[in-house]
């Protein structure tokens, strides 16, 4: 892979731990070599940026709201800030972290890097690297372990065996190996991993009891021979059905979670939150229409019309929190503006029981419904038809929860359901 494009920058670390962290960082991001460079023993840890460049001058203030000086340099003064500014100038953002939990868990682990590591941080560690192959995520490599393993470095002999199987994989990972100079590979000499041990010893306990049943088949003559090779060719069978039924399932699972990354990528384009309606009243020149004044956003109220009227009870809307699409060209019905749509549930049997997606009571008016592997997906302006139109029909209540697809409407306060239908549309 041909390396990316370096940053005009210079950093300035204090100590050699810092420079290290910020080293690695740069090189496994493919921002080294160029005209970035690492200078250490300085009395603060920061970053010049230059940005004489007015595309990337405007990434940088849309990241850090900040005056640039008059020298055009911008200057990051933490190394979590600098780690953290690598990811984003390369366009390596899962780096940063794919969920909520794992953003956690790569602020966690840089600040551990930056501390000094004693005995209890280590068996923590450890204990992690027992489980997952990367401390900062179960599905790949994060920006904390990269800072872990620049802090580590110097005492990876030390390092107890599980720690020390992580870092060997990452030494050997491909855009780090003899990259650094500073940092050389370190021997190591590994026990096998705990988890491995103990599998080999039931497939050895499996194969004696096997050995056993096997000498006493022999002993039994020709019968039991016989008996014994018909036994074999039985076991290859079964073998072979295993495998086939593995594959099989394989497959499935991998087809499955293709179709949820097409689903959280076309749901992401449609921008759903959690709106509070301040005032409902019906439409003069439509009484199935109710024209709802909605508040989706600290002092953002906008109108939207929905033809509820003789499915809910007008009194019904005042005050309750709804489910609000807010990124729909503004339309007109019955004669009056709309600027958006509150989602509602029809019953799979009745078609005449209707009933509002409700979010739970505690969550946050303008937070946006969130959907698994959608959550960093940026929202259209205004959708589209042509990609709004898909999105509604696969919105369904399966056991009355809402749902896309099959991934729920999930809110900080927990998922969002149609009180009184158990299966239905959403519209």
């Amino acid at each position: 892979m041909a390396e990316k494009k370096a940053l005009p920058m210079t950093f300035y670390a204090r100590d050699t731990v810092r420079s290290k962290i910020i080293e690695t960082v740069a090189v496994y991001c493919q921002l080294i070599p160029g005209k970035m460079k690492v200078v250490r023993n300085h009395k603060y840890p920061l970053a010049l940026v230059s940005s004489a460049d007015p595309g990337l001058q405007k990434e940088l203030h849309s990241r850090i709201p900040m005056d640039l000086p008059k020298t055009e340099l911008l200057t990051l003064n933490h190394p979590r800030a600098i780690v953290r500014y690598l990811a984003r100038a390369s366009n390596n953002l899962a780096l940063l972290g794919k969920s909520p939990v794992e953003e956690g868990l790569v602020d966690d682990l840089i600040a551990m890097a930056l501390a000094p590591v004693d005995a209890a941080v280590l068996k923590s560690l450890d204990s992690r690297a027992l489980k997952s192959t990367f401390l900062g995520s179960t599905s790949g490599l994060r920006l904390g372990d990269l800072a872990l393993y620049a802090a580590l470095h110097p005492m990876a002999k030390d390092l107890p065996e599980n720690l020390k199987r992580w870092f060997n994989t990452l030494q050997n990972n491909r855009r780090l190996k003899n990259k650094i100079p500073s940092m050389p590979a370190v021997p190591l000499a590994m026990a096998p991993s705990p988890l491995f041990t103990a599998g080999l010893s039931e497939l050895k306990t499996a194969a004696g009891s096997g050995g056993a049943g096997a000498g006493g088949a022999k002993k039994g003559g020709a019968k039991a021979g016989k008996e014994k090779a018909a036994g074999g060719k039985g076991g290859k069978g079964q073998d072979a059905k295993k495998d086939k039924a593995a594959k099989k399932a394989a497959k499935k699972a991998r087809l499955e979670k293709e179709a949820k990354a097409r689903a959280a990528k076309a749901v992401g384009r449609v921008d759903m939150r959690v709106g509070l309606v301040k005032e409902c009243k019906l439409s003069e020149a439509d009484p199935t229409l109710f024209v709802s004044k909605v508040e989706v956003s600290s002092g953002g109220v906008r109108q939207v019309v929905s033809r509820l009227g003789g499915f809910v009870p007008l009194e019904k809307m005042q005050g309750r929190k709804v489910v609000v699409i807010v990124n729909l060209p503004e339309a007109e019905f019955g004669g009056t503006q709309s600027q958006g749509r509150i989602l509602c549930g029809t019953d799979a049997k009745d078609k005449n029981l209707k009933s509002l997606v409700a979010p739970p009571a505690d969550s946050k008016i303008g937070e946006r419904i969130a959907f698994d592997g959608a959550e960093d997906l940026k929202p259209d302006e205004t959708v589209k038809d042509k990609h709004l139109r898909p999105v509604m029909k696969k919105l369904k209540v399966v056991d009355g929860n809402a749902f896309y697809d099959a991934l729920g409407f999930r809110t900080s306060a927990g998922v969002c359901n149609c009180p009184g239908i158990k299966a239905g549309t959403i519209a």
